[in-house]
């Protein structure tokens, strides 16, 4: 069994968050939920389902919505199957717990390596911000930081800060920048921490290739980087160019 290549009919349901549920066989269905999803996402789900044949694959992301998901299949009666981290052949050598790693982590990363590539780094822009380090084939780990969102959503909270994070995080470069406002503050402030992993990254392992996925305004920084590859669908592209293995 393997997902269709017509996944690029998926329609997008937006709601809080970029924690993905990717639904998908002849097409792909993806809902950002962030703890569950609620009654009218689930009726759209229905919607989309009905009349269709085949056994429907989907991939969860985030383990708080498996029961949720699970519990609708099975009252609707749909034929279904979730790709595992397990059903994934692997070609990379993992020297990192896979338990704890993210399947779409190890999607992207595995997609990138079947391209011939043995040396790269890969960063995804999502709730968390993730650097991962692949190495002569060998999944070596790397580093996992809080979005721009979460960093604001923290000094939200603690300092009473109410000034908003500005939209554009592509600042120009200078050593003599001085903050006008609170918000350029803040905003300034997130976008160094961010940049300088980035920065780092990209000092340290000069030689590999980089690559980035992801939406919020993080993203924007490394868009006229010429050495980083962005390509917003790539999760997408990692999910149907996999290969797997199925019990059934």
């Amino acid at each position: 069994m393997s997902l269709n290549p017509w996944f690029w009919q998926y329609l997008k349901i937006k709601m809080r968050n970029e924690t993905y549920i990717e639904f998908g066989h002849s097409n792909i269905k993806s809902f950002n939920a962030v703890h569950n999803i609620n009654h009218k996402d689930l009726k759209e789900l229905k919607r989309f389902v009905q009349g269709k044949d085949d056994k429907f694959i989907f991939i969860i992301t985030n383990e708080t919505l498996r029961k949720d998901v699970e519990d609708f299949f099975k009252k609707e009666k749909i034929d279904h199957l979730e790709l595992r981290k397990e059903n994934i052949i692997k070609n990379l050598e993992y020297r990192y717990d896979t338990n704890d790693i993210g399947i779409d982590r190890m999607l992207l990363c595995e997609y990138i390596s079947r391209k011939g590539i043995a040396d790269f780094v890969f960063i995804s822009f999502g709730t968390a911000i993730t650097f991962n380090i692949v190495s002569n084939n060998v999944f070596k780990g790397g580093a996992i930081i809080p979005s721009a969102y979460k960093m604001y959503s923290s000094l939200y909270s603690l300092s009473g800060i109410r000034s908003k994070i500005t939209k554009d995080m592509r600042y120009k470069r200078s050593g003599n920048h001085f903050s006008r406002n609170t918000q350029e503050s803040v905003s300034y402030g997130i976008y160094e921490l961010i940049n300088s992993y980035i920065e780092r990254y990209l000092n340290t392992f000069d030689r590999f290739e980089f690559f980035s996925t992801g939406g919020g305004i993080e993203h924007q920084m490394i868009l006229d980087n010429t050495k980083i590859k962005y390509d917003k669908e790539l999760f997408y592209k990692a999910v149907i160019n996999g290969k797997y293995k199925w019990k059934d």
